[in-house]
């Protein structure tokens, strides 16, 4: 909404140029010192130096960049070969002796139970390299609804906990007001996937207790649930996504941009393990620290690993603290303004109101 703010106001203050240059020079020059004063702010805050975070202990993140076609994903015939990348690049990305490992999201290759040796297969992997790993799936709850989650698996296989997806696609994950109009259901052919209840904590099993959160899919261009996050405690976010349903386009990158809002805005670093890509390490300033590329230097499309120095952190930030108080004081100032205008002409048309 800041960047709304600014983008508007400089514009107004060149259609105000353009209009009004000859007959209210002073209005124009006051206007644009408030442009200048608000461009410098705004620069200002973009070029400030990296917070130095006295204490804490970064963490070794791995992220896994399967990039398996959206074609293949849930073909029962390719899942023997989704898994055995996934092992593989696994156990290339322990060899860089990192806290955690990151699958993208729903990169387990069924539905639970329909095969649950799957999540054994994991389980007996990790127990295999030691290391703690996250991991996307669909979820089977006991309610018996479908879940779309994230689970972690600690370096003894055990499972540590799941988050499940609060924020859903619409006609991606579910299709809107379904009972009302059933004919929706010919037209997006999609199964719902529930909703998740509450935000998830999770910690690792070894001596950096530092508490992460989950994000799933465009979770990271939602400010809710990121402010939710990092108020209940989130040192680090990791976003689990899969954005193979963008093909090779400008839309894999938009998705990356949009999420740098959510790490600058609550003050903390972004860890994006994509599918197909961008997979990519965001820190709490809001920079693009690191991005995974292939041989070619191509990020998207390209299969291996990655391993970044993540530095956790807390700070309190504007946003974190006061959330959208600044677009709901704009609402407020303009609502006062379309009061004022209204009283204005009811009292002008009263009789002996002003006419001028």
């Amino acid at each position: 909404y800041g960047i709304s703010f600014v983008l508007v106001t400089i514009n107004y203050f060149l259609y105000f140029f353009i209009r009004e240059w000859r007959n209210r020079k002073n209005q124009v020059i006051k206007f644009a010192g408030v442009n200048f004063i608000l461009l410098v702010a705004v620069f200002a805050y973009g070029f400030r130096p990296d917070v130095v975070h006295d204490g804490k202990t970064s963490l070794r993140i791995s992220v896994v960049q399967p990039n398996i076609a959206q074609k293949d994903k849930w073909d029962p015939e390719k899942s023997p070969w989704i898994m055995g990348r996934l092992k593989s690049l696994t156990r290339q990305a322990a060899a860089d002796n990192p806290d955690l490992i990151v699958w993208p999201e729903a990169s387990l290759p069924s539905y639970l139970e329909h095969a649950e040796y799957h999540l054994e297969e994991v389980r007996d992997l990790v127990e295999q390299i030691q290391v703690p790993v996250l991991l996307g799936y669909v979820r089977l709850g006991g309610d018996r609804n479908y879940y779309n989650s994230g689970i972690l698996i600690n370096s003894d296989g055990s499972i540590a906990g799941w988050y499940d997806k609060i924020h859903l696609v619409p006609f991606g994950e579910f299709v809107p007001f379904r009972n009302i109009f059933p004919f929706l259901s010919d037209i997006v052919p999609v199964g719902d996937i529930s909703r998740g209840r509450e935000p998830a904590f999770f910690h690792l099993s070894n001596r950096k207790k530092t508490p992460f959160s989950i994000l799933i899919c465009f979770e990271d261009t939602d400010d809710r649930i990121p402010r939710l996050m990092a108020g209940s405690g989130a040192e680090v976010l990791i976003n689990m996504t899969n954005d193979a349903w963008f093909k090779d386009t400008k839309a894999p990158w938009l998705h990356l941009q949009a999420a740098i809002f959510q790490a600058t805005s609550y003050g903390r670093p972004l860890v994006r393990a994509a599918n197909t890509g961008v997979s990519a390490y965001v820190t709490d300033n809001g920079r693009i620290r690191r991005i995974f590329s292939g041989s070619d230097g191509k990020a998207t499309f390209q299969e291996g690993v990655a391993t970044w120095e993540v530095i956790p952190a807390s700070r309190k930030t504007f946003r974190l603290m006061f959330g959208n108080i600044f677009a709901y004081l704009c609402i407020a100032c303009l609502t006062g303004n379309v009061i004022m205008i209204i009283i204005i002409k009811y009292y002008r048309k009263k009789p002996g109101g002003k006419s001028s």
